[in-house]
Order: C-alpha cells, then structure tokens, then sequence
C-alpha cells in the first residue's frame, strides 16, 4: 500500500468518526453533590468550519479537557494531513495546509472527539 493509499484510508476513517460522533453530553452528580445540579465538567459545543483554496479547519465551542477536535483534510495530490488536536473551547483552532498539494480538495472537516 502506498503512502497516499494509507493516508487516503486514515482520511476516511476520520471522516467516519466525525460523522458517527455527534455524542450528547451528559449531567452527572455524585451523591456529594446530588442536592446541587451541576454541569458536567467536560462539554462539546457547535464548531465553526473555515476553508479557502488551500487550508481549511476551525474552532470548536467548549470547555475541554476531555472533548478534544482537530482537523483533517485530503489534498488534490491524495496526500493527507491532520491539524494539532485542541480542546473544545480552544479558539486557536486546528487547520490543514495543502499549498504544496495542489491545494485543500473536497475532503475536510474538524473531527470532534466527543
């Protein structure tokens, strides 16, 4: 398998994972704080996409530690590349650069952990 095909394959699968994960957050309350709803530690918002010819990612709402994104993208060449991993709430935000690809194809997105 060449590097294209298996970075093409790791794409692909991050494209699955952001589809099927649109989890819900949840309330917990421990039987110390069960007399006070609470929110949960940890939660995930709405993200907010940019792209342009040759870059594309964004930011994600949030309030991390454990709900995590970043982003992922297919250059025209077929070479792949994945942006650094934030916290959700981490307005710096993940992109994909491809001006030495030939440019950001069709295929990207933010991939949510959550």
């Amino acid at each position: 398998m060449t590097r294209a095909m298996h970075n093409g394959a790791r794409v692909l699968a991050a494209i699955a994972l952001a589809a099927a994960g649109t989890g819900v957050g949840v309330l917990a309350a421990s039987p110390a704080s069960a007399s006070s709803a609470t929110a949960a530690s940890s939660w995930g918002g709405k993200c907010h996409p940019w792209h342009d010819r040759n870059s594309g990612g964004g930011w994600c709402d949030g309030n991390g530690p454990t709900k995590r994104y970043h982003a992922y993208g297919l250059c025209n060449d077929g070479y792949s590349s994945y942006g650094v991993e934030r916290w959700a709430g981490d307005r710096r935000g993940s992109y994909v650069y491809c001006a030495g690809h030939g440019g950001l194809s069709g295929t990207w997105g933010l991939a949510k952990n959550w």
